[in-house]
């Protein structure tokens, strides 16, 4: 975070001086980014140099180099980077302006990385990061100047940012400022082209900036259904090359039928539940009469034409009834529940794929270079 320092701070006699050298351990690990406002000149007689003359040498010292270090990194800071200014007394939270009490609060809270599952969607978000941001993820990470904390289903965050807006308390404020918010499109069962209102609600809400706050809970709503939709065909080859006899088999079918989807319908594909399958998109009683039809028959023993002929098309959303039976069997039941475990892969060789396949879409999205600044930006 980018903390202007006000003159006030070295001028007002009633400043807790242990508490405004403690911001300045918080620039020196490059935690956060002080800039003294009139800016820091060595040799000017401005407040901050004043106070400077008053500490022991050795302090002195390490407060120039932090100073003089966050003067030059000034310029590879974004425009759009959270920024705060301190003062002496005063606190006006939403001209982002705050006294040192509450500043220290807030620059000492960790960014908190809500996710709805708090594993597979890290490992995501880390594919998503280029090189460089991934560095700096991880070692933020590292220290405890950010967390990832599990979020436990799109139901689950909505309660939680809910929660921390309707909280009028200043530790409230504080967490929302701090939050980071990754979540899946979903889609509405009566259309799966669009997100579902859990999914929707959770981004107005993130949206909506509280009365009083300086900025709203930053978030990424997904392009797609889920972080599974964005899995490249070569990991999901890999995957199926892991399965021995008809499993292997039946795994390398749903791949190929998944990939002339992603061919021929990619918005579809977009869409499709990955875990569970068109069967889990089925409407209840539609789901369990062709669960009866199928279930004389072990899984592994089925062919995709058998399995795609116990549909009937009004069991399908419109987008994929054009599907050929044998396809359609081929996806009924998707890919597994743990199919996200190949994002945390330690053998992952598909970044070119990975980035290849999230630049075809759907419109609209942003670059996942986009993605990661809008998170490194609240850090």
């Amino acid at each position: 975070m980018r903390v202007v320092l006000d003159r006030s701070l070295f001028e007002d006699d009633t400043v807790h001086q242990t508490q405004l050298l403690a911001l300045f351990e918080l620039a020196r690990n490059e935690r956060h980014l002080l800039l003294c406002d009139p800016a820091f000149d060595a040799d000017s007689t401005d407040p901050a140099n004043v106070w400077m003359d008053q500490q022991p040498p050795r302090i002195r010292l390490e407060v120039a180099a932090i100073l003089t270090a966050c003067l030059d990194a000034q310029a590879a800071l974004p425009a759009t980077q959270s920024t705060i200014r301190v003062t002496a007394v005063e606190t006006r939270w939403s001209e982002r302006i705050v006294d040192l009490g509450a500043g220290s609060r807030l620059l000492n809270e960790p960014l908190h990385v809500l996710l709805e599952d708090d594993n597979s969607d890290l490992a995501f978000l880390f594919r998503m990061a280029p090189p460089l941001q991934r560095r700096r993820l991880q070692h933020a990470l590292d220290n405890g100047w950010a967390v990832a904390d599990h979020g436990g289903g799109l139901g689950k965050m909505t309660s939680h940012v809910e929660s921390l807006i309707e909280d009028p308390s200043e530790s409230a404020r504080i967490k929302r400022l701090r939050h980071w918010v990754l979540f899946d499109r979903d889609s509405d069962p009566a259309d799966r082209s669009r997100p579902s209102a859990d999914s929707e609600r959770l981004r107005e809400m993130a949206d909506q900036v509280c009365d009083g706050d300086p900025w709203g809970i930053a978030s990424h709503q997904l392009g797609r259904r889920s972080i599974e939709n964005y899995l490249p065909l070569k990991a999901l080859d890999s995957w199926a090359a892991g399965a021995g006899g008809r499993i292997r088999k039946r795994r390398y079918e749903s791949v190929g039928a998944f990939g002339r989807l992603r061919q021929n319908h990619p918005d579809c594909a977009w869409q499709y539940n990955m875990k569970r399958g068109l069967l889990q998109d089925a409407p209840d009683q539609r789901r369990r009469l062709i669960r009866e039809r199928l279930s004389s028959i072990p899984r592994d023993r089925l062919l995709p034409r058998q399995v795609g002929a116990a549909f009937e098309l009004g069991d399908l959303d419109p987008s994929y009834r054009t599907l050929d039976p044998e396809d359609r069997g081929a996806l009924t039941f998707g890919f597994g529940r743990d199919i996200a475990d190949l994002y945390g892969d330690e053998h992952w060789v598909w970044e070119a794929d990975f980035e290849r396949e999230y630049e075809h879409g759907p419109p609209g999205q942003p670059r996942r270079a986009e993605v990661l600044d809008s998170l490194l930006e609240r850090m």
